[in-house]
């Protein structure tokens, strides 16, 4: 799979939009293009669904494309910052 930070188009990282669909949350017009370029990629799905206020809103969620996509980015997430705090604690042992 190629990471999201990896594609050409407007980016998002998948973390922060898993959150904001897990939490039901509105998303900002800034973000918009955002989450369609990731329902394109079918990393993500909409569904229009009328609200308590009687108005349609649509409503993403995670796909299991997405969620495959979430993980992986997330291991890569970790490798880095276990990579990064390895540095730093050789530097930091080095220094005394």
């Amino acid at each position: 799979m190629e990471s999201l930070f990896a594609q050409s188009e407007p980016q998002v990282p998948l973390v922060g939009i898993a959150r904001l669909a897990a939490q039901g949350e509105a998303i900002s017009e800034g973000h918009k293009v955002d989450y369609i370029a990731l329902e394109n990629r079918s990393l993500l799905a909409a569904e229009w669904t009328e609200t308590q206020t009687g108005r349609e809103a649509k409503f993403y969620r995670l796909t299991q494309k997405g969620k495959a996509q979430l993980e992986e980015e997330t291991a890569s997430w970790r490798r880095l910052t276990g990579a990064v705090g390895l540095i730093l604690r050789m530097t930091a042992g080095g220094a005394e």
